[in-house]
């Protein structure tokens, strides 16, 4: 690569680079950043922060879908909500109202929430491990020992935080997220 980008300078990854990258390139005169960023090591908790107010991609959801919405009222600050999609699943017992919410952080991770009327969805099917927490069935599934989903069922609706391919959020902090969940 550096032969290709000659004249180049070739240096090790920083440590605290948080990034699955085998190659990162830095292009530009005279850089004179920092390589870093403000990430938690493998294993620990996100920084979350209240949110309180209702931002207008979730009014706007809200508006478009037939069923209550509800939002976590503790978000990681180390992600930002990138697309808000709502849709029809088509089952047996015709067409089901969905919204799909991508979360994102700066290294491209994304992990989602999904909210939808669907409620006998064959991802459910089958949890790992069932817990009533606090009067309410939060349903665990797990790839081995790590959190893929946690979904939970309020009503007529089924919620579900889906961890990100690369397991960026441990299990507490999904376990944290579906606890702040509240209605819109």
């Amino acid at each position: 690569m550096a032969t290709l980008l000659n004249p180049a300078q070739v240096l090790p990854l920083p440590p605290k680079l948080s990034t699955s990258a085998q190659i990162l390139l830095v292009i530009g005169k005279g850089f004179t950043g920092s390589l870093t960023e403000d990430q938690p090591e493998p294993g620990q908790s996100l920084h979350f922060e209240d949110s309180p107010q209702v931002t207008p991609s979730w009014r706007a959801a809200a508006a478009q879908l037939p069923f209550a919405l509800e939002r976590p009222t503790s978000f990681p600050k180390e992600f930002e909500y990138v697309d808000f999609h709502s849709y029809e699943i088509q089952t047996d017992d015709g067409p089901k109202p969905a919204l799909k919410v991508v979360c994102n952080n700066q290294a491209g991770d994304s992990w989602g929430i999904m909210e939808t009327t669907f409620t006998d969805a064959p991802l459910v099917n089958e949890p790992s491990v069932e817990k009533d927490i606090s009067g309410k069935n939060y349903r665990f599934y797990y790839a081995g020992d790590k959190l893929k989903y946690l979904a939970w069922q309020d009503g007529d609706v089924l919620y579900w935080i889906s961890n990100s391919l690369q397991n960026s959020l441990d299990e507490d902090t999904m376990v944290q997220l579906a606890f702040s969940f509240k209605p819109i």
